[in-house]
C-alpha cells in the first residue's frame, strides 16, 4: 500500500534530505494512515463485538495505531534540532471537527470473555450471531445460494468463554456438504465451517426458481445452533448470466421459514444497506457513450465512471445540453418494483449550493434522479451531517425506485451535475 511505498523509498532518499522527506512525505503519509486505522480499528471492534478474539485484535490494532501517531510526532518535532517543534502537536490529532477547541480520542470498550462455556456461530461478516442458548431459539440464516453465482459459504465459530469443547455439524441434505464437520476449540480460536453447494444435484431434484431452506444443526455438549441454508435451483443459463438480481421465491419454502428469512434480510439490510439479495455493478463494467469515461483502479472499489467536460452540467431542464449516458445490463428472475442504488465518490459540487445528481433509467422508463448531495449541503460544515458520512464511509450513496421487467433489462445512466463520479450500483427488490 502506500504506506508501505513510502518507508521503501526512505532508505534512496539522500541524507541531507531525510528530514524535508519525513517532513513533507512521510510524515504526512504514515500519519493519515495510521489515524484511518486508529478509528476504522474501533469501529470494527465495536461491529466485531459479538467476536471476542476479532474484537480485541482491532481493539490492539487502534491502540498500536494511536502509539505510532505519538512516537512520528515526536520524530518530528525533534528533527533539525526542533526546527518544527511544536508544528503538529498530539492533541491535534483527535479533532473529529474543523477548529474543534478539544480534541477527542477514540472511545475503546473492551471485550471481556464469558467465565463460562460459550460457543459463538456467526454469519462471514460477524453481523449476526447466536450461541446456540435453548432459551432463545434464534436462528442463524444464510442467503448467498438465492444467487446463481454463489455455491460456497463460510460460518464462523468461536470458543468466547473458557475451558475448550468439541463440537459437530450434522443436518442439512444431500446437496449441502460442511467441511470441516467436527472438531475442538479452545478460548479465543476461531474455525472457519465451509458450506458447499452441489448446485448441478440442486438443479436435477428441485424445479427451477423454487426455494429449499435445509437447516444444519451445529452442537457442543452445552450448546446447538440452527443454521438455516437458503438455496434456490438455478439452471445453466441462470448461472451464466450476469449482474443477475436475486429475488426470494415463492415456490418450495413454508410461509414460517419465508417469514424468518424476510426478516433476516431486513434486518441485514437496515444493518448494512446490501445484502446477498443484492446485485453489484462495479463502474468499469458500464459500456460508456460520447462525454462518459471509466477510470481504472480509482476510489474506494476500483474504477468510476466521469463525465466529460469535468467541469459541465447536464440538467435538461437549464442547459439543454446532450447528457452523458453509460449503460448496463441487468437480469431480474421476476416482474415487479425494485431499487437502484448509486454509489459515488465523496466529492463535493463545484458550486456553492449545488447538488450532485445522476439521472437513472430502467429500459425505456423516464428518468429518475438519484440525488447524491442536495443543495443544503456544505463541505467541510461541522454541523453537516452529510458531509461528515461522506468523508467517513468515503461514499455518497442515492436510492431511487424503478421496474424492472422479468428477463434481462437495460439500466443508463445520465450525467446531470459536474463533480459526480459513479463507483458502482445495487440492484435489489423492493
Amino acid at each position: 500500500d502506500l504506506a508501505e511505498r513510502v518507508k521503501a523509498l526512505e532508505d534512496r532518499v539522500p541524507a541531507g534530505r531525510q528530514s524535508a522527506f519525513f517532513e513533507l512525505v512521510e510524515y504526512p503519509v504514515l500519519g493519515a494512515a495510521d489515524m484511518n486505522l486508529k478509528w476504522l480499528a474501533r469501529q470494527m471492534a465495536a461491529v466485531a463485538s459479538v467476536s471476542m478474539a476479532d474484537a480485541r485484535a482491532y481493539e490492539n490494532t487502534s491502540l498500536q495505531a494511536y502509539e505510532d501517531i505519538q512516537q512520528l510526532t515526536s520524530r518530528y518535532n525533534a528533527l533539525e534540532g526542533g526546527k518544527w517543534n511544536g508544528m503538529m502537536l498530539s492533541r491535534h490529532v483527535g479533532f473529529r471537527h474543523w477548529n474543534d477547541e478539544e480534541c477527542a480520542y477514540p472511545v475503546i470498550s473492551r471485550v471481556v470473555p464469558a467465565r463460562r462455556h460459550c460457543m459463538v456461530v456467526a454469519d462471514p461478516n460477524g453481523e449476526f450471531c447466536t450461541q446456540g442458548g435453548d432459551w432463545t431459539r434464534k436462528t442463524l440464516y444464510l442467503t448467498g445460494f438465492t444467487s446463481p453465482s454463489v455455491t460456497v459459504q463460510d460460518v464462523a465459530m468461536e470458543n468466547a468463554g473458557t475451558g475448550s469443547f468439541r463440537w459437530e455439524v450434522t443436518g442439512g441434505n444431500e446437496w449441502l456438504r460442511v467441511s470441516p464437520s467436527s472438531g475442538t476449540l479452545e478460548p479465543d480460536e476461531t474455525v472457519e465451517v465451509r458450506i458447499l453447494l452441489d448446485a448441478a444435484g440442486l438443479e436435477k431434484n428441485v424445479p427451477r426458481g423454487e426455494m429449499l431452506i435445509p437447516e444444519l444443526i451445529v452442537k457442543s455438549e452445552f450448546a446447538h445452533a440452527v443454521v438455516a441454508v437458503a438455496c434456490v435451483s438455478f439452471d445453466a443459463a441462470d448461472r451464466a448470466m450476469k449482474h443477475y438480481v436475486p429475488v426470494l421465491p415463492e415456490g418450495g419454502a413454508s410461509e414460517a421459514e419465508l417469514r424468518g428469512l424476510r426478516e433476516h434480510v431486513d434486518a441485514q439490510r437496515s444493518y448494512t444497506g446490501a445484502d446477498d439479495l443484492t446485485a453489484i455493478i462495479d463502474a468499469h463494467e458500464f459500456e460508456c457513450g460520447e462525454g462518459y469515461r471509466i477510470m481504472y483502479g480509482y476510489g474506494k472499489y476500483g474504477s468510476g465512471l466521469r463525465s466529460y467536460p469535468v467541469t459541465a452540467g447536464f440538467d435538461p431542464d437549464e442547459t439543454g445540453a446532450v447528457m452523458p449516458t453509460a449503460r448496463v445490463q441487468a437480469y431480474a428472475p421476476e416482474a415487479g418494483e425494485y431499487l437502484i442504488g448509486v454509489i459515488s465518490a465523496p466529492s463535493n459540487p463545484i458550486d456553492a449550493g449545488g447538488r450532485l445528481r445522476v439521472g437513472v433509467r430502467a429500459n425505456d422508463d423516464p428518468m429518475q434522479t438519484a440525488c447524491l448531495v442536495g443543495s443544503d449541503y456544505h463541505g467541510g460544515a461541522p454541523g453537516c451531517g452529510e458531509w461528515a458520512a461522506g468523508v467517513l464511509n468515503n461514499e455518497h450513496r442515492s436510492y431511487v425506485p424503478v421496474s424492472l421487467k422479468q428477463g434481462v433489462n437495460e439500466i443508463t445512466l445520465c450525467a446531470i451535475d459536474p463533480a459526480v463520479i459513479v463507483e458502482r450500483i445495487l440492484i435489489k427488490k423492493k
